[in-house]
């Protein structure tokens, strides 16, 4: 099974199990913590490619915590990311 095939499995799943336990009402926003590692990359991508959520209702919520040095170019990288999936991006600056 080729890498695209797993993915799509995977979120086959994944939709399967939300619908079964009811977990996003219609039409409800939804804010997704979004840091930018792979798995809020595949649970942001899933949500808003899903057909009775989409990017609509999606909020891309990303936390600048500041320790890095290339922590302003996650946000930024995490921005552009949300903007291509068509869903709102929040963020915000820890502060100490």
């Amino acid at each position: 099974m080729d890498t695209s095939s797993k993915i799509s499995t995977c979120k086959s799943r994944v939709y399967t199990y939300w619908q079964e336990e009811g977990l996003f009402p219609a039409n409800s926003p939804l804010i997704v913590g979004f840091s930018g590692g792979p798995d809020s990359v595949f649970l942001l991508n899933a949500l808003c490619a899903h057909p009775a959520i989409g990017p609509q209702f999606i909020i891309a919520a990303h936390l600048n915590h500041g320790w890095r040095t290339d922590a302003e170019d996650d946000a930024a990288w995490c921005a552009t990311f949300a903007e291509k999936l068509g869903c709102r991006f929040e963020l915000g600056h820890a502060r100490e």
